[in-house]
């Protein structure tokens, strides 16, 4: 964002060099592999992250820190029961307007790069700015929380405006509970709306069960009462949130313009939707006992009605009857009942058109009739986190090696810079660009970029002071010169270096400064 990054090393350093005690960070929120994480991402928001980055980084981590906010207040517009209604507003408009003067700046910069090499046309926009999916659920919400607020204000009914019910975890923790109603050793975790419907009977049950035995997991509801602002109000809050989000942008070195704050998407109807027909190959190697490959040109006139699928054998026993006979009526010519062998309980015994048979459970047939039904991995592998977070290197020599967080500089100039991150530069796809890797080698001649916070340096009595200037660019590798001594913090919190280390950076730059 402007002349600052938000870059991830920052919550790494933070994890290695603080107690555990003061952020409550983990690797498994940094290295995220389970994206619906939500404690993991509120725990990177919190007060404590900020406080820390914002105490021993200072102006490095400005954009994180900013951006880490956003995150916290927007969540907390809904779902933070002690705020008011003015707060909550303003908090979603803050977060709204810093994203439109953010995505402006990053159009503006995609422009120019785009006179430069036309070939990053497309990676600026996807490298500089959050995905639109995210940006217009920012919007929506904003303007949804609005509408909605004047909707219960003008029907007077404000005592059922309860903002937290408003978002979607909601209806999440009803469906995780739908899906939770199976056997532990069940895969299929998808299910039809007729079956939605005996599940709906358990759910009341369990419910009407907790209320009589009082098992609460969670605290009561309490009364919430919002306050009545009028349109003038809300329009004084918003231009407010306007103005703060101003301020804030700025310090980051974006130019705000009239286009800033305009919405940032347009949307558009189709007249008509183009139909588009899939290919789908039915594998039932999951549910018989002899594998077996149902080819579409077998299926291709079977009815496609809303026919319930049994889950799984140990499934809860839904109480209605299957006449395989009216329900094969259909296929005549394809698929049909043999009737030379006994039944097996649960299972159908098919004979296609060439007289080959096929052993298939009923529910599996009835699977095959609900084409829209999908079958999920198992829920035990689908959500577990893979690996260690650390990467493990090999045994490495570290005077061969660049690392990050070690102090540099570059040619052709006096700066120093804290190494942040690496990266593949001039790929075509964005995919191509990332190194996983902590560190290079320092004779390596692939084309890399440092990212680097960079400073200059200025000279005290004691030493050198350094001031801040950017972390926003990545530098080509064949610019490092060579790495120098961390700096040290000062009762300021600014980095330093003192008088034992002049000589020793003065011989690095082959410049005396104090000439």
């Amino acid at each position: 964002i402007g002349s600052f990054s938000i870059c991830s090393s920052y919550l790494e350093l933070l994890i290695e060099n603080f107690p555990k005690g003061q952020h409550r960070l983990s690797w498994s929120d940094v290295y995220v592999n389970d994206k619906m994480n939500t404690d993991g991402a509120l725990r990177l928001c919190s007060e404590s992250v900020t406080e820390i980055l914002e105490s021993f980084y200072r102006e490095e981590t400005k954009a994180l820190v900013l951006y880490l906010k956003i995150m916290r207040i927007f969540y907390e517009a809904f779902e933070d029961r002690n705020i008011t209604i003015k707060q909550r507003l303003k908090n979603l408009w803050y977060s709204i307007f810093f994203l439109r003067a953010w995505k402006e700046n990053a159009k503006e910069k995609q422009k120019q790069k785009q006179k430069e090499n036309e070939k990053d046309k497309r990676k600026e926009k996807e490298e500089h700015f959050i995905t639109m999916n995210t940006y217009s659920c920012f919007e929506i919400n904003g303007h949804s929380f609005l509408l909605l607020y004047r909707k219960f204000r003008d029907n007077n009914c404000l005592h059922h405006f309860i903002p937290w019910l408003l978002n979607s975890q909601t209806c999440e923790e009803f469906f995780r509970t739908m899906r939770s109603l199976s056997t532990s050793e069940s895969t299929v975790t998808n299910f039809d709306t007729f079956q939605a419907l005996h599940k709906i009977k358990r759910i009341d049950t369990i419910t009407e069960l907790k209320q009589k035995y009082n098992i609460q997991k969670k605290e009561p509801l309490q009364h919430f009462e919002p306050e009545y602002l009028s349109d003038d109000d809300l329009r004084s809050i918003i231009l407010e949130a306007q103005q703060e989000a101003k301020h804030d942008i700025d310090c980051l070195g974006v130019i705000v313009n009239n286009n800033s704050f305009k919405i940032g998407f347009s949307v558009s109807y189709k007249s008509s939707m183009k139909k588009t027909k899939f290919d789908i190959e039915y594998i039932l190697n999951d549910y018989t006992d002899d594998e077996a490959v149902v080819d579409n040109s077998v299926l291709a006139d079977i009815p496609r009605d809303n026919i319930i699928s049994k889950e799984d054998e140990d499934e809860e026993h839904i109480d209605f009857d299957i006449n395989e006979t009216e329900l094969l009526a259909e296929c005549s010519g394809l698929i049909e009942v043999d009737d030379s062998e006994a039944n097996i309980p649960g299972k159908f015994i098919l004979k296609d058109d060439k007289g080959k048979k096929l052993t298939v459970r009923k529910g599996s047939l009835l699977w095959l009739y609900n084409t829209t039904l999908k079958l999920s991995s198992d829920r035990a592998l689908k959500f577990r986190q893979a690996g260690e977070y650390k990467s493990k290197n090999k045994i490495l020599d570290i005077d061969d090696c660049l690392c990050i967080n070690q102090w540099i500089t570059f040619n052709n100039n006096f700066h120093i810079g804290r190494v942040l991150k690496f990266k593949y530069l001039n790929q075509k796809y964005k995919k191509d660009t990332s190194y996983k890797e902590k560190f290079v080698k320092i004779n390596s001649t692939d084309n890399i970029g440092i990212l680097c916070a960079v400073f200059e340096c200025i000279e005290i009595l004691s030493g050198f002071r350094l001031k801040m200037l950017k972390n926003d660019e990545f530098i080509e590798f064949n610019k490092f010169k060579s790495i120098v001594p961390d700096p040290h913090l000062n009762e300021n919190n600014e980095f330093v270096y003192d008088s034992k280390d002049k000589e020793k950076i003065n011989s690095i730059f082959s410049l005396s400064f104090e000439s």
